[in-house]
């Protein structure tokens, strides 16, 4: 059974864990060339888990994003520094995530 929606929103026990979020947006940015607008990570999350693209949602990925950007030897970083809503991996991310 998929998770429960109430009147579009998710659940906050239907949100997968932060380390899940993690691994769907490294995967949204390889998807993405690397780099994006955090908007296409939350919609790529959204269409792949079919949960609504939510606050609740938007504001958990923006949180697993943050805490691993703020650590040098994380793949993820901000495009344009601080508070940059665009996204993009480090290049050594993006190269492994190539074929």
């Amino acid at each position: 059974m998929g998770p429960q929606r109430h009147q579009g929103h998710a659940t906050p026990t239907d949100l997968p864990p932060v380390e899940t979020l993690r691994d769907w947006i490294r995967e949204g940015l390889r998807a993405a060339g690397g780099e994006c607008h955090r908007s296409l990570i939350l919609s790529y999350i959204a269409s792949r888990t079919g949960l609504p693209a939510s606050r609740d949602l938007e504001t958990r990925m923006v949180r697993a994003f943050e805490m691993e950007a703020s650590d040098l030897g994380s793949p993820f970083e901000r495009r344009f520094g601080s508070g940059s809503h665009r996204w993009r991996l480090r290049s050594r991310e993006t190269r492994s995530g190539q074929v």
